[in-house]
C-alpha cells in the first residue's frame, strides 16, 4: 500500500521524474529497475532534437550572412603536401578550386 509520494525515503527518490508523478508511482510498485518503453523512446526523441538543432542553427546562420549581409565565402587558400608543408595557390588555383567545389554547386557563386 502506497501512503503519499512524500512518505518515500530520499534514497528511492530518482533524478529522471517527480515522486508524485504517476509513472513514478507505477515504477516503485511493479519494483522494476528499468524505465517504460514510452520514456526512453521520448528520451530519443529530445535527444534528436537537441543534436540536431546545431546541425539546422549553424549552417542556416552561414547561408543567411550570406546572402542577406553580403558575407563572401572562405576560399581555400592552399594545400599541405605529404611532407607537411604548405604550399600556397596562385589566383588561377583559388578559382579553379572555387569554381569546381561542390558547394559551389549547389548553392552558387555567392
Amino acid at each position: 500500500m502506497v501512503l503519499g509520494c512524500y512518505f518515500l525515503p530520499i534514497q528511492k527518490r530518482s533524478n529522471w521524474s517527480h515522486p508524485c508523478s504517476p509513472l513514478w508511482q507505477e515504477v516503485e510498485m511493479s519494483g522494476k529497475k528499468t524505465l517504460p518503453k514510452e520514456v526512453i523512446q521520448r528520451g530519443r526523441y529530445i535527444q534528436l532534437i537537441i543534436f540536431g538543432l546545431p546541425l539546422v542553427i549553424l549552417p542556416g546562420y552561414e547561408l543567411y550572412q550570406r546572402i542577406f549581409n553580403g558575407k563572401e565565402r572562405k576560399i581555400q587558400q592552399g594545400e599541405i603536401l605529404s611532407d607537411g608543408t604548405l604550399r600556397e595557390f596562385s589566383e588561377y588555383e583559388k578559382y579553379e578550386v572555387h569554381k569546381n567545389s561542390w558547394l559551389t554547386r549547389i548553392f552558387g557563386e555567392r
